[in-house]
Order: structure tokens, then C-alpha cells, then sequence
């Protein structure tokens, strides 16, 4: 009897023990996969010091698009790990002075906006692979020759939105085929003229906003038919040296970046701010450059010239530098980063210098790619389903959420039938 006392008291201490390991592992906060960084252009040699502008990233990381200042436009479809310059084949592309490009959740439709005396906005249906002159289109002769300087794509790629630098806001509804400036519109007079920088748009291109260098943060809600000037009334916000900002799927949570200042994040669509490197003091005054947002908010990356990457795990809280454990990417002249929706896959630029990547593929060959194929070079990226609107959950978590409960069963369910089958002898 006291032996099969004793077993009664280890079946359930065991199974007590594995349940609270599996409470432990369901509650344990969200964690990018960006503990370490691979310079891909150590082995695709062909994207080394590149003057590049900007990356933007589908929605499970796999097709990625970058520009180069003075350059080309460039595509992977691995994840990063190998990549196209498109522009050895469109040829109209090359050779210009791109500042910034956008893609929809599944890679297919971009846009991309160049400067210096041209200034027009660009777009493709099929990846990259070839590329359209908008502002040539019938009725958008008023969309050539602007600074262009930001823009940004709805996950379907229907709604865009362009900001002209001491110009104005720009709205399409099909694609680019035809382009409204909205800042003509009636109550939109205080957006024109304006020293816009940066754009960031919800999944479903409702919710927007965009930023002044050294002036304000706007918003809308109607797709950019009203805009809002939010810092006349959150005054904190007003007359900062803005350089990024970033967007949730559903737009509610927003992360911007001051260059050479601080962080700042908003729960409520941009209608209040908090400073979050007034209680984060490490990320003050840092030279920020680019920041990015997964589709629910809560993981964002920021980057800072000649600096260190940044990732933050709770809506921007609190922030880790990467740098600090991966060395590699300390002092580096980032530029710009883009994050896939579930966060753990990103892709950073250096300007003058090389593509970083989280979670390159392993091995495989990219049939689009001009380049060798790269092996062995970290954990194989798992897709995720594309960018719906309100965060789509990482599949690899839930088969391993699931594994964990039939294995913490198992246990329980074999220890148990021990203890019957020695009772019962």
C-alpha cells in the first residue's frame, strides 16, 4: 500500500510538472528570430556596396524587393538568400535614382518611386519581373517630375500611396493605373508643400499615416480622401525630425522614428503618442534610419546609421540591441529593414554596403536568380500564410503547440497506466 501510495504521488507530481512546462511554453512572450544576421553578400557577391535605399518584404518573407540609389531594382524569391537584378532585363529601370519601394502580402504587385529630375512611380504585377511607367499612363502627367520619397501598398496592392518631398500626398485605388492628389482635395490644403518622409498603410489601405521631416504626424482613415494633423493636438509629436514610420495590419498600432532622437508608438491609430525613449533610454538619440512592424505590432525592428539593429518583442516597450551579441552588424551604416508579418524574418540594408538577412533559406536555388545558389546557411524559413489583415499566426508555433499537448498526454497517460498495471499486480 505505501509503495502505491508513492506512485500515486509521482504520477501526479509528474503529470503536474508537464503541465506546467506546457503553461510555461504557450505563455511565453512572442521572440524574433533575429538573434543573428547573415551578410548575404559575402556569397552573393553581386549585391555588395550597393548604394542601396530601401527592402520590402511579402508577407511570409519569401519574396523580397530592394532599390539602389543611382541604380537598379533588385528581387529574391528564397528569402533573401540569393538575388535578381531586374534591371539587366528591363532595362528602363536601370541605372535610376530610386528612394523607395513597397510590396503587396504576396510579393506580386510592387511600387517604386524614384527622384532627381524624373520622379516617377513605377509598378509591377509580377514580382518584379517587369515594370511599368505610371506617370506615362493617360491622366497621370501630373505624377512625373515630383521628389517622390515615400511610399506604401495595401496587402492587395489595389491601395497606394505616394508622398512627394515639399510636395504632396497621392492616392491610387487600382494599382497605379491612376493616381488622385489628395492633398487638392477639399479640407487637405495643410498637406501640400509639405517635407513629407515617410508613409505607412494598414493592410486594408484604409488607415494611414505619414510623417514630416521636422514637422508633424498625419493620419487618415478613408484611404487618404481626409487627412488629420495629429500633432496639433498630441503637441509632443509636433516638429520632430521624423524619419520612419511604421504600421500594424489593422492599423492600430503604429512605431515611428526620430533620426538622431527617439522612438515613439501609438496603441490607438496614431491619435496619442508615447515616447517610449524617455523610459527606454538606450534608444534615445540614436540615428535612425528605418523602423518596421510584424501585422499584429507587437515585434518591430528599427535600424540606426552607423549604428546597431534594434528589435522590440512587446509593441516597442522595451527594445534589445541585436548588435550588442551579434557584433557583425554593429557600427554599420543600416538604412533601411522590413520585417515578414510574423516578424521572424528579416532583411536589413547598409548603405554602400551589403543585404542582411534573418533565417535564410536553406540551400535550394532560386530559378529567377542570377546569382549561385547559397547552401547550408541557416534554419530553412517556413512560409506563412499571407498578410490578411489582423495577424496571422506562425504555423510552425501551432504544430509545435500541438506536438508539445499529444507528448505532455503521453506522459501523463503512461505514467498513469504504470500506476494502474502496479496496483492491479
Amino acid at each position: 500500500m505505501v509503495t502505491s501510495h508513492v506512485r500515486k504521488i509521482v504520477v501526479r507530481v509528474s503529470c503536474a510538472f508537464a503541465i506546467l512546462l506546457f503553461i510555461a511554453y504557450v505563455t511565453t512572450p512572442s521572440v524574433l528570430a533575429a538573434s543573428s544576421f547573415t551578410d548575404i553578400s559575402t556569397t552573393d557577391t553581386a549585391t555588395a556596396s550597393k548604394v542601396w535605399s530601401q527592402v520590402a518584404s511579402s508577407s511570409d518573407g519569401t519574396h523580397l524587393a530592394a532599390v539602389v540609389d543611382g541604380g537598379d531594382i533588385w528581387t529574391s524569391t528564397n528569402n533573401g538568400t540569393t538575388w535578381t537584378d531586374i534591371s539587366t532585363t528591363d532595362t528602363a529601370t536601370a541605372g535610376q535614382e530610386w528612394k523607395r519601394i513597397a510590396s503587396s502580402s504576396d510579393g506580386t504587385h510592387l511600387v517604386a518611386v524614384n527622384d532627381l529630375g524624373i520622379g516617377d512611380i513605377w509598378t509591377s504585377t509580377n514580382s518584379g519581373t517587369s515594370w511599368t511607367n505610371d506617370s506615362l499612363l493617360s491622366g497621370n502627367s501630373g505624377t512625373t517630375n515630383q521628389g517622390w520619397i515615400s511610399v506604401a501598398s495595401s496587402s492587395d496592392g489595389t491601395h497606394l500611396t505616394a508622398l512627394a518631398y515639399g510636395g504632396d500626398i497621392w492616392t491610387s485605388t487600382n494599382s497605379g493605373t491612376s493616381w488622385t492628389n489628395d492633398s487638392l482635395l477639399s479640407g487637405n490644403s495643410g498637406t501640400t508643400g509639405q517635407g513629407w518622409i515617410s508613409v505607412a498603410s494598414s493592410s486594408d489601405g484604409t488607415h494611414l499615416a505619414a510623417a514630416v521631416e521636422g514637422g508633424d504626424i498625419w493620419t487618415s482613415t478613408n484611404s487618404g480622401t481626409s487627412w488629420t494633423d495629429i500633432s496639433t493636438t498630441d503637441t509632443a509629436t509636433a516638429g520632430q525630425g521624423w524619419i520612419s514610420v511604421a504600421s500594424s495590419s489593422d492599423g492600430t498600432h503604429l512605431a515611428a522614428a526620430v533620426e538622431g532622437g527617439d522612438i515613439w508608438t501609438s496603441t490607438n491609430s496614431g491619435t496619442s503618442w508615447t515616447d517610449i525613449s524617455t523610459t527606454d533610454t538606450a534608444t534615445a538619440g540614436q540615428g535612425w534610419d528605418s523602423i518596421t512592424s510584424s501585422s499584429t505590432g507587437q515585434d518591430l525592428a528599427a535600424v540606426a546609421y552607423s549604428g546597431d539593429i534594434w528589435t522590440s518583442t512587446n509593441s516597442g516597450t522595451s527594445w534589445t540591441d541585436i548588435s550588442t551579441t551579434d557584433t557583425a552588424t554593429a557600427g554599420q551604416n543600416w538604412i533601411s529593414i522590413t520585417s515578414a508579418s510574423d516578424g521572424t524574418h528579416l532583411a536589413a540594408l547598409v548603405y554602400g554596403g551589403d543585404i542582411w538577412i534573418t533565417n535564410p533559406a536553406t540551400g535550394g536555388d532560386d530559378e529567377n536568380s542570377t546569382s549561385s545558389p547559397t547552401n547550408n546557411l541557416g534554419s530553412s524559413a517556413t512560409p506563412q500564410a499571407p498578410n490578411t489583415g489582423y495577424g496571422t499566426p506562425n504555423n510552425s508555433n501551432v504544430i509545435v503547440f500541438g506536438m508539445n499537448a499529444i507528448a505532455i498526454a503521453s506522459i501523463c497517460g503512461g505514467l498513469f497506466m504504470l500506476y494502474r498495471q502496479k496496483t492491479i499486480k
